[in-house]
């Protein structure tokens, strides 16, 4: 019998797909010690400086809601010099755009209201912090349907190893074939909750990710989150 259901949440309930390259044009335009600066200098300090940070954690970290470490290479490279208060200002900032570039996808509101009805247990996990995550399902207006929320932040491990979903198990005592987990990557979301015995349903809303395939492929697929409401497996 199924008891829970757990959702990744970039590209899977909500479109994440706004480049980082309008991101960063955006802050670059906001922060006074940024766009006084050449554009391309910019471009190229930020471009190394995000890869250099995501880079460090390949394999066993995790991103941090603050990324400091890359807002100091970031400005080292540039020659800028930020006081706390000031490094505050371009972190909200920088989330500040993230928030109001991302958008529900259809249909994700009702189903997560129908689910909620039949008296599952509805969570997230994702990849990243607790903070940034839980603002984005605020920000989308669907943070009340969610029981609980589990990034990787609570296990120092990314999302390709299955230590969050293990972690999310055990902290509700289910058993892994009670528990469906829905996500868009075969790689970071299928793989790990399959590899356990998870239920796994691949969403394809983004478009541009394949099916997985081996030990990367689904239970299911579905085009439209309302099709989750079709599957057999609800009736489990």
């Amino acid at each position: 019998m199924i008891k829970a259901i757990l959702f990744d949440i970039d590209d899977t309930l909500c479109s994440s797909r706004a480049s980082q390259d309008e991101v960063y044009k955006q802050l670059y335009q906001e922060i006074s010690k940024y766009k006084g600066l050449p554009w391309k200098r910019f471009e190229k300090a930020y471009t190394e400086g995000r890869v250099a940070y995501l880079s460090s954690f390949t394999g066993y970290g995790f991103n941090t809601y603050c990324r400091l470490a890359q807002w100091y290479d970031i400005n080292r490279a540039l020659g800028v010099y930020m006081k706390g208060e000031e490094l505050l200002e371009v972190i909200d900032r920088y989330w500040r755009i993230i928030f109001d570039k991302i958008y529900l996808y259809p249909n994700v509101e009702k189903v997560l209201k129908a689910l909620k009805g039949k008296g599952l247990i509805l969570g997230t996990i994702s990849g990243g912090d607790f903070y940034s995550k839980e603002k984005k399902l605020e920000k989308l207006g669907v943070s009340d349907y969610f029981d609980w929320n589990f990034p990787t932040e609570l296990v120092f491990k990314d999302k390709n190893y299955p230590n969050i979903f293990e972690y999310a198990l055990n902290y509700l005592s289910l058993k892994a074939e009670e528990t469906v987990f829905i996500g868009d990557k075969p790689d970071q979301d299928i793989a790990p909750a399959k590899k356990l015995g998870m239920v796994t349903v691949q969403v394809m809303m983004r478009g541009d990710k394949p099916v997985g395939t081996g030990e990367e492929k689904p239970d299911y697929v579905i085009n439209n989150m309302s099709e989750l409401l079709t599957l057999e497996l609800l009736s489990r």
